[in-house]
């Protein structure tokens, strides 16, 4: 969702099915990539073992560029909207400090769509 184009032709080779949630073809695996994208945080949901969550923020090095993730892991049942919001707000905190100490910088699209994502889901925790 943050790397190059390169990274999907990469991961396209190998859409191995590890759970009934794996994605196997490129039109799935790009639809899942979209919505991290837009969300500004990607996320698993059963998709390499059947009874994990995750959610992941990405990383970017001194030349701006996409270099990995950080993510947390759960067990699926145990995860609820109030954690969910807990664990994107911590991971968009760690994925600064790491970038920053990496010597990087989170690119503004992504300062903003985290800032929109969080503000949404607080909103709704405090209207609930």
């Amino acid at each position: 969702a943050f790397g190059s184009p390169d990274l999907f032709d990469a991961a396209c080779e190998t859409l191995d099915r590890y759970t009934d949630k794996t994605p196997t073809t490129p039109d799935t695996l790009g639809t899942i990539i979209d919505a991290a994208r837009n969300a500004g945080f990607g996320r698993s949901d059963g998709g390499f073992e059947s009874e994990i969550h995750s959610l992941s923020a990405p990383l970017f090095d001194q030349t701006g560029e996409f270099c990995g993730a950080v993510t947390v892991a759960s067990v699926a049942s145990r995860s609820t909207p109030e954690l969910e919001q807990i664990i994107k707000t911590e991971l968009a905190t760690a994925s600064r400090e790491i970038t920053k100490n990496w010597g990087g910088v989170i690119p503004a699209a992504i300062e903003h769509t985290w800032s929109c994502v969080l503000a949404s889901q607080q909103t709704v925790e405090t209207t609930s």
